[in-house]
């Protein structure tokens, strides 16, 4: 039987659990800018996420232990861009399609998004499949930070038939 899965808003308790996520060797690796983050500018940065009125960051859980996160930037207009990690030790295992989804399914509920937008490395295959399974369609080609990038986007699914 499967752990209950929940997402909860992400706090100040949360800021070093990230930073050593995000520094994991397979994510700085996976990510458009791969040199580790000092703890100093992660906090800097962490204090300024959760404060942002454009960023909702949550960490999903599993049987009450925390499994990744999942990251909401509002871009503007009824578009919102979403970032992901899970776990090292818990990848493969279905917490990435069930951070991508609760994340998305909030998004559009809460948020007033018609559109999210993610961009991948195209060497991030694990990435690309997961998003793809998720329903995120290609949408072009790009680069971000200098580096090659595929933009996917998932659009809102109208509720009227």
């Amino acid at each position: 039987m499967r752990p209950s899965f929940r997402l909860r808003k992400a706090g100040p308790q949360d800021c070093r659990r990230l930073w050593q996520w995000r520094n994991e060797p397979g994510v700085r690796k996976a990510s458009f800018n791969s040199r580790p983050i000092p703890f100093s500018e992660h906090c800097f940065w962490y204090a300024k996420i959760l404060k942002s009125p454009a960023t909702r960051l949550f960490i999903g859980e599993a049987g009450g232990q925390a499994v990744g996160q999942v990251r909401i930037n509002l871009l503007g207009y009824h578009l919102a861009e979403v970032h992901i990690h899970v776990k090292k030790n818990l990848r493969g295992r279905g917490f990435g399609a069930q951070l991508l989804a609760a994340g998305c399914r909030y998004t559009f509920r809460y948020l007033r998004v018609k559109r999210i937008l993610a961009h991948i490395r195209p060497s991030n295959k694990a990435s690309l499949k997961l998003f793809h399974a998720c329903g995120f369609r290609f949408a072009a080609n790009t680069r971000l930070k200098g580096q090659p990038a595929q933009k996917l986007v998932l659009r809102k699914r109208s509720s009227k038939a």
